[in-house]
This record gives C-alpha cells, sequence and structure tokens, in this order.
C-alpha cells in the first residue's frame, strides 16, 4: 500500500536497515514483509518502509537481539550463518506463534495494563510438547521486551502456580514469599523497578490450559476483589479471542499448503526429466516444510539399497555422509521396510538414526523420511531436516503423505518416460550396428563400430575389443573408444586382470572397483589409473563355441 502522511512523520527503517540490524539479506526482509511476518508501508516510488515501532515488535516477537552501538555490520550475503539465515524466515518464539497471535498477544498485555493501572505484564503460552511456560508478549515499565522468548518450567513462578492449579494467584511480595521458585532474570528485573506486588491468572479455552497472564505493580500494592473479578473476566475473554486468532492462522495455514500442494502437483507434472523432477521436488517440499532441508534417494527395482539422487539446504558437501543406504538403515531405510513416515522430533538422540556427526554438522534437530508409494511399489524416499525442533502433527504429517504420492508418480512418470526414451536410442544404434556391418566387409571397421555402439548402449566412458590371434594363447586389444590415449593397445594373457579372467573361464567378469578388487591381479592397473577407470564389466565373443574376442 502506499504510505500515508501520518506515516511521514514517523520514523521509519527501509529494508536495509531492517536486514543489516537483523544480519540478513534484504531478500529476506522482503520475504517477510510478502508472508506477513513484518509489516510495511510502501512509497510511491514503490519502495517499502518499516515503521520503528514496528520493527521493535518484530524483532521482539521473533528473538533478535537488539541493536547494539559501535560500527553497523553488512547485510549477509553468501554462505555462513547470516547467508543461511538471509535463506530463511523467522517461524516465531514457537512454531505455533504466528504474526496473528503475536498481535493478539501484544494487543492483550496492553490492554491489562490500561485495564488495571498495573506497572507490568506479560502473556505466557504453555508449550506442551516441552511442559514449558514461554513469554510471547510483554508491556510496561522497563526493558519488557527482553523477557520476549524466555521459557522456565510451568511449576515455577506466580504464573506457574496459576496454571498448575488452574485459578487466580496473588502474591502481596514476589520476593519474599518462600513458595515461589522465579526464573532466572526476573527477580533482579522485578527488584530493580520495586515491582513486588503480582496477580496471575490462567488462560483457559474449552477447559483446556492455553498458558497464563501475569499483572504486577509497586510492592504493597494489594488487589481488591473487584479488580480480580475484573481480570478473571479479561483473561476468559483474551483466551477465546487468542484461540479464535489460533484457530484462524491454522485455517489459512492449512489453505495456503492445500494451495501450494495444487502448484507443487503442477510443478511435478510439468517435466518429464529425472533430475529436474528430483529438484523440483526438493524445492517443493521446502513450500510444504519451511526452512527445511532434504535429500532425495532413489529405489531401483531389485535392488536392496537407496542412492542419493538429490539434495537441498545442506551446508557440508552434497554426498556427505553416505550416498548410499542399505534397507533398513536409518531413518531412509526403515522407511522402505515399514511403507511408512518415520518421524524423530529430537534425531540426534534417536537410536534410529544414524550418522550423527553428519547430523551435528548440519545442526539438524528434527526429521522425517517419507517413502514415495506408486502403484504399489516404493519408488524412493524424500527425508526432510529442521534446525529447530519440529513437532509433526497429524495433520502436517497426513499433507507431506499426499505431497509424497505425488513425488511418487512424477518420479514414477519420468523414470518410464527415460526407459521408454533409452529404449527407442538403443534400437536405434543397433539398427544402424546393423546396417553398418551389413554394408561392409572390412573387419576392422565393424569391430570399431561394435566398440563404439558397445559404449554409447551401457552409457560407459569407453570400450575396447581385443581380438585373438591364430596360434596364440592370449588376445590383443586393437578397438577402442573413449579412450584418452593408446595406452590399452596390449595383449591379454590367460589369468591376468580382468580379460585374463575371462579367457581362463570363458564368463562375463565385472567389478565396482577396479584398483581395489583383490580377484584382479595388479598386470593392468597402471593404464586403468591412467584412464581413470573405476567400475569395468567383461564379457566373451564367441562363435561357434569358440572365444574369439573380448569386449
Amino acid at each position: 500500500m502506499t504510505i500515508r502522511t501520518s506515516d511521514t512523520r514517523k520514523r521509519t527503517l527501509t529494508t536495509g536497515q531492517v536486514a543489516a540490524r537483523c544480519e540478513v539479506s534484504i531478500g529476506a526482509v522482503k520475504k517477510w514483509i510478502r508472508r506477513g511476518k513484518l509489516r510495511a508501508t510502501k512509497t510511491p516510488g514503490g519502495h517499502f518502509r518499516v515503521l520503528a515501532d514496528e520493527f521493535e515488535r518484530f524483532r521482539a516477537a521473533y528473538r533478535f537481539p537488539p541493536a547494539t552501538p559501535g560500527p553497523k555490520r553488512p547485510a549477509a550475503r553468501g554462505g555462513g550463518r547470516a547467508g543461511r539465515m538471509a535463506e530463511t524466515a523467522p517461524t516465531g518464539p514457537e512454531p505455533e506463534w504466528t504474526p496473528e497471535l503475536a498481535q493478539a498477544g501484544d494487543l492483550v498485555v496492553r490492554t491489562v495494563l490500561r485495564l488495571l493501572h498495573a506497572r507490568r505484564a506479560a502473556l505466557e503460552r504453555l508449550d506442551r510438547p516441552s511442559g514449558r511456560l514461554v513469554i510471547v508478549a510483554a508491556a510496561g515499565d522497563g526493558d519488557t521486551g527482553s523477557w520476549i522468548g524466555k521459557a522456565f518450567p510451568s511449576n515455577h513462578g506466580l504464573t506457574g502456580r496459576a496454571v498448575a492449579e488452574r485459578r487466580l494467584i496473588c502474591s502481596p511480595d514476589l520476593l519474599t514469599d518462600p513458595t515461589l521458585m522465579l526464573p532466572s532474570g526476573v527477580v533482579e528485573s522485578l527488584a530493580g523497578d520495586d515491582c513486588r506486588s503480582a496477580v496471575a491468572v490462567p488462560l483457559m479455552s474449552g477447559g483446556e490450559v492455553l498458558g497464563g497472564l501475569f499483572l504486577g505493580d509497586l510492592g504493597g500494592r494489594v488487589f481488591q476483589e473487584a479488580e480480580l473479578g475484573l481480570l478473571a473476566g479479561f483473561a476468559d475473554c483474551a483466551a477465546t479471542a487468542l484461540e479464535q486468532a489460533r484457530l484462524h492462522a491454522a485455517a489459512l495455514g492449512r489453505v495456503r499448503q492445500l494451495a501450494g500442494l495444487v502448484d507443487v502437483n503442477r510443478t511435478l507434472t510439468g517435466t518429464l526429466d529425472p533430475p529436474r523432477v528430483a529438484a523440483a521436488v526438493l524445492e517443493a517440499a521446502q513450500t510444504l516444510l519451511p526452512d527445511c532441508a532434504g535429500h532425495l534417494w532413489e529405489l531401483l527395482p531389485g535392488e536392496d539399497e537407496l542412492r542419493l539422487v538429490g539434495t537441498r539446504g545442506l551446508r557440508v558437501e552434497p554426498e556427505s555422509p553416505s550416498p548410499r543406504r542399505r534397507l533398513g538403515e536409518g531413518l531412509v531405510g526403515k522407511a522402505v521396510l515399514t511403507r511408512a513416515p518415520v518421524l524423530a522430533t529430537e534425531a540426534r538422540q534417536d537410536s534410529r538414526a544414524g550418522y550423527k556427526e553428519w547430523l551435528a554438522a548440519e545442526d539438524v534437530v528434527s526429521a522425517i523420511a517419507l517413502p514415495l508409494l506408486h502403484a504399489g511399489a516404493v519408488w524412493g524416499v524424500l527425508s526432510l531436516f529442521t534446525r529447530a525442533r519440529h513437532e509433526f502433527l497429524p495433520d502436517e504429517v497426513s499433507l507431506l503423505e499426499s505431497f509424497a504420492a505425488q513425488a511418487a508418480a512424477a518420479i514414477a512418470n519420468a523414470r518410464l518416460h527415460a526407459e521408454t526414451v533409452r529404449g527407442r536410442r538403443e534400437s536405434e544404434i543397433l539398427a544402424g550396428l546393423a546396417h553398418g556391418i551389413g554394408a561392409s566387409l572390412d573387419l576392422d571397421t565393424v569391430l570399431q563400430r561394435v566398440a563404439e555402439a558397445a559404449r554409447e548402449l551401457c552409457r560407459a566412458d569407453q570400450s575396447h575389443i581385443a581380438v585373438a590371434d591364430p596360434g596364440e594363447a592370449g588376445m590383443e586389444v586393437r578397438y577402442w573408444a573413449g579412450a584418452r590415449s593408446e595406452s590399452w593397445k596390449f595383449r591379454i594373457e590367460p589369468g591376468r586382470g580382468i580379460g585374463g579372467q575371462v579367457l581362463t573361464t570363458g564368463r562375463p567378469f565385472r567389478t565396482d572397483d577396479y584398483a581395489a578388487d583383490p580377484r584382479i591381479t595388479r598386470d593392468y592397473l597402471g593404464p586403468a589409473l591412467a584412464e581413470g577407470v573405476v567400475s569395468v564389466l567383461a564379457v566373451p565373443i564367441q562363435i561357434g563355441g569358440l572365444l574369439e574376442g573380448l569386449l
């Protein structure tokens, strides 16, 4: 919207200034504005401006430290911690505490201060997974903004007692009450302002405790019955308002997720190239689970291990810790065997998760592995990681399962398309080879074409053909395709190297690691290393039951 005339008299910040204070990129700030996390106005020239008061509310709500005196630090670009923050928007003190709820909570504490003429007020939300109370809004004298984000056990403090006993509780002097255990830092803050007298009331909706409301004033104040009745009634209204705001935010989030799922489906069905499908799946996953990192694993028919085919949002090398996983190994391996999502809220402490050092290096806290199921088969696994503790709620898991099914269908279609294209190409190669053989009577020309066709059919880096000499025990390599030099032009003797194994047994021989395979002699290791050879397949060329060559 266009900036109002009244706003021009208030101090505003540019997106660059906000980025510098939060140590993120300007792009991240604009992302917060677009998502509604940070409210901003727009000048007639199209530039965003953030009111200083609004920035302070945002900074406090999302735990950004206050600016410190000294030289300004430039907005982060590229790698490092700040660079990674630039790619993600904050999620608030707790995952469920949305900008809408932050605004409602701020209104609650400011209203109760005016209503009962107290000095300080704080709204504390009960975080059920941890059982702790988290201060999510505060107002009044002093640096109440520093309270926001503080968490403590729900049995500590006056609010903790009010929540535990589900009733309003007063204390004429917090600092001398031996029955109270006050959170660290609160005692000094209250004593410094002589804010000793307090009252706390639980916030309840539908018989469920949502949190508590704390009100503090000068020592010696006694809250009257009428004031306490007013506070109790206000707490009921505030709890209802907060619950409605939460439900509204959840509904909006669900609508956004479903809309995102439609977009995801459109994206995944828009390409049949397997690498692009893998990249699209990982990118779309970040729409449904913001700020996550991910691995995409492929399971080929007949294989007993998963192969890593895509990564996103990682900090260390893409293929770390291992590009392959056995079925049953780690969360992804178990997801294949169970054909169901495998969740880990505390992944580094979960006995099912492997590669704990890698999880620590990536700062992974929570993880989920989703099997990619389509047409009754497992096509792979999508594993997602968060760097903040994340509770995967049933609705969210159901949504991610729907996404995984779409991803599996897209991967299946891409693989089928690739196999069709490959089959057509193989037919073309074989037809061309047959035509070339029929059109030439020169053996050298024919065998060279065979070497080239074999290389293309197998999608290999190079191929060689060795032929037998009459009366000789060995064979000589005479034809090749893709080799870097003529270092492969040598004789193959029985029992020496891979070719020697085929000469001796008359059967194909395969290795996935030429240099380390103990079955292979080292006679031809030099040329193999010079050519960068790793995997090799050698097959006999037989005519009329006689071994006439090697491929």
